[in-house]
């Protein structure tokens, strides 16, 4: 019997070509198989697995407030077909200046149960745990199919494929609410170092250099950078 069970290396390389949230599955099968699938080589080698396979379309995300079921929505949609303005003309209120929409290409694993991209049903409508309780949360940028949202001081990653959200530790620079301020953020995976960044730059009254701080998730807390001025 044992004759016909596969070895290690040979689970490795059926199990690297599963989706996401199968091997989240596969996990409760037994002790050895959530240790296999937990460890640092065999995330890595399905994530470079998934890396080299061609491309066969990217996704467009699209982050909005809907004003007929008062509830902010992430939906995905096929980067084939063109902005679908007239379908969120039916939810939206364009007019609104208080909306914050943002598009970005995202390769993203999203189990296809006959086609989600056919019309008439051409998007996914994607489920966060995480909803902001005023306004509406940013999208900070994504990596490896993982999402970076923020929204005041709450910053958050979120995995789509297997439906799960942290909250980042809150940053240690604060903002006074009477004071000028300009925000901008990068997120991002350092592959010399094998780490996911969120870098927060900081402009207060226009000044130069900026407070910079970096937040890497091996770490699990924010440092410091020390900025560099430029002359332009």
């Amino acid at each position: 019997m044992s004759d016909y069970l596969p070895n290690e290396v040979d689970i490795i390389d059926i199990l690297k070509r599963l989706p996401a949230d199968s091997l989240i599955r596969c996990r409760c099968v037994c002790k050895s198989r959530y240790s296999l699938i937990s460890t640092p080589h065999f995330i890595t080698t399905h994530l470079n697995f998934n890396l080299s396979k061609p491309k066969t379309q990217h996704q467009l995300l699209f982050r909005y407030y809907d004003h007929n079921l008062y509830k902010h929505r992430i939906t995905l949609h096929s980067s084939n077909d063109p902005f679908p303005r007239n379908h969120f003309s039916k939810y939206l209120n364009y007019s609104d200046p208080a909306i914050h929409m943002r598009l970005l290409c995202l390769d993203l694993e999203v189990e296809d149960k006959g086609g989600f991209f056919a019309y008439p049903l051409d998007f996914v409508e994607l489920d966060c745990s995480y909803e902001p309780i005023n306004g509406i949360s940013t999208i900070v940028g994504s990596s490896n199919g993982l999402l970076c949202l923020t929204h005041g001081y709450l910053y958050v990653l979120w995995n789509p494929s297997i439906h799960k959200a942290i909250s980042l530790p809150v940053p240690d620079f604060r903002l006074n609410s009477r004071r000028h301020y300009a925000l901008s953020h990068g997120f991002g995976y350092d592959p010399a170092t094998d780490v996911y960044k969120l870098v927060r730059v900081v402009y207060v009254d226009g000044s130069v250099p900026p407070q910079v701080e970096m937040h890497t998730l091996r770490s699990g807390g924010w440092r410091y950078l020390r900025s560099c001025q430029c002359d332009c």
